[in-house]
Parts: C-alpha cells; structure tokens; sequence
C-alpha cells in the first residue's frame, strides 16, 4: 500500500530495537538452525534450502523441501510444531503456471520455527514430531 511509504517505525518497535541484544538473538538463531538443520541430515525426504548460513545471516526459520510429502506442514501443526508454508498466500491473479520454480517452492517448501527463546527440549520435540510425521521411528 504506497499510502505507507514514509509511515514512521512505531514506538513499540523503536523500544523493542533499543532494548534487545541483537547479537545474542543472532547467535541462537544461528545456533538453532544449525542444530536443527543437523539432526535433520539423515531424513532424505528433506532438503535444506541453504545447507549453510552466510556470516552474519540471522536466519527467520529453516526452510526445506519436503520431497514427496503434501502437506507435511499440517501434519506437524497436528503434532505442535508450528511449521508453515507459502501456499496459501499466492496471489490469486499470479499465473502461477508461468513460473515453475516459485509454484514448487509455494507447494513443497516447509518453514521451522528457529525462535531464539526455543529451548533444546523444544528442538528435539519437533525433530520427534518430524520423525513421528515421516513414519520413522527412533
């Protein structure tokens, strides 16, 4: 909405910058993907996006592939993971047909939650939640 343009940052948000340790932040973000990311190396159903982080990157989630699974999303939501996807948001005048690699990514890419104020039991539950959703067992 170009009316936007300009909008100033909002107080809440100006307070949230000034007060949080953007470099901790960083590093469990970095550090949750790469756990995550590790763990998840021997499922073949799943791809990482970007096997590896760039210096400085403060990743948002863990994107990856899910090969041969509709839907796994759902399945982890069902299991308490809240996993997502960009399915839902494709633009109904796209003409998604025209460009493959983004109707791909729209319908097999998952999100995982990398949050810094995840916990290593909340990680190992969602690699449990993940295996439990692939059929596999420990």
């Amino acid at each position: 909405d170009p009316t936007f343009i300009g909008v100033p940052m909002s107080g809440v948000s100006r307070h949230i910058l000034r007060t949080v340790d953007v470099a901790t932040i960083v590093r469990a973000r970095r550090a949750n993907y790469r756990w995550l990311q590790e763990a998840l190396a021997d499922f073949s159903e799943l791809e990482p996006l970007h096997p590896a982080l760039g210096d400085g990157v403060c990743p948002w989630v863990l994107p990856f592939v899910a090969r041969g699974r509709h839907n796994l999303h759902l399945e982890l939501r069902r299991r308490g993971v809240s996993a997502f996807t960009w399915g839902d948001v494709v633009h109904p005048a796209l003409p998604i047909s025209d460009f493959p690699d983004a109707g791909y990514l729209y319908d097999k890419l998952v999100l995982l939650p990398i949050h810094q104020s995840l916990t290593m039991p909340d990680l190992e539950a969602m690699v449990g939640a993940i295996r439990s959703a692939l059929g596999r067992r420990e």
